[in-house]
């Protein structure tokens, strides 16, 4: 009974397998063609771009290193010029420069007050 049981399920006999038969292969000449261009465009104007930004990067270098160079000169040209001021505007300078002028000191100073 379980002989009959086993064959009504389909246990009972084993199915023929299916015939295998070779698949064509596909070809890659014509379907592969669209993409390689593709890629070729892609990589080419990826290379353009990075060769842009590096110019770039270089120029913005030789900017600041000149732009860096310009600083200190002027930061020199600035430090020399404060110590000119300095000099130029020290008391006793002054006084010497209106003594040549004609200038002479009062005997007697006023203070005057507001009323």
């Amino acid at each position: 009974m379980a002989v009959a049981a086993d064959r009504a399920v389909g246990l009972g006999r084993p199915r023929p397998r299916p015939r295998l038969r070779a698949v064509p292969r596909p070809r890659a000449g014509r379907r592969g063609l669209p993409f390689l261009l593709l890629s070729a465009a892609l990589v080419a104007g990826l290379l353009l771009m990075l060769t842009s930004v590096q110019a770039l990067l270089a120029q913005g270098a030789f900017r600041l290193s000149t732009l860096g160079q310009q600083a200190e000169k002027l930061e020199l040209e600035s430090d020399f010029l404060r110590l000119r001021v300095a000099r130029l505007s020290s008391p006793e300078r002054v006084a010497a420069a209106a003594r040549r002028s004609g200038l002479v000191t009062p005997e007697r100073v006023e203070i005057l007050g507001r009323r």
